[in-house]
């Protein structure tokens, strides 16, 4: 990577002519998300990241990437971080 900088909750990365620019909020790219994806599934539809958002499953963070060539949209990629703590997760008989 050859360059990192941070600005208003947004991260810029650039790499080998692509630049990656990370946002917390759907709604801060909603019209080039939308653009890009055309429809092709609802489950990656702005409007539906946009619900998920503000009903987020318990200890989720979400995290939306827009890759950039020659300033032009050529990638996104969607991300869901989930707290995991196997204490509270998972079921297990102790042995007595």
């Amino acid at each position: 990577m050859t360059a990192i900088t941070g600005n208003k909750g947004v991260i810029t990365a650039t790499w080998k002519g692509y630049a990656l620019d990370v946002f917390r909020s759907v709604d801060s790219i909603r019209v080039a998300w939308d653009s890009f994806m055309q429809d092709r599934d609802i489950f990656l539809s702005g409007r539906y990241l946009q619900a998920m958002e503000k009903a987020p499953p318990q200890a989720t963070s979400f995290y939306y990437t827009v890759v950039r060539r020659d300033d032009e949209v050529c990638g996104l990629v969607y991300l869901q971080l989930n707290h995991f703590s196997a204490s509270s997760s998972l079921n297990y008989a102790r042995n007595g």
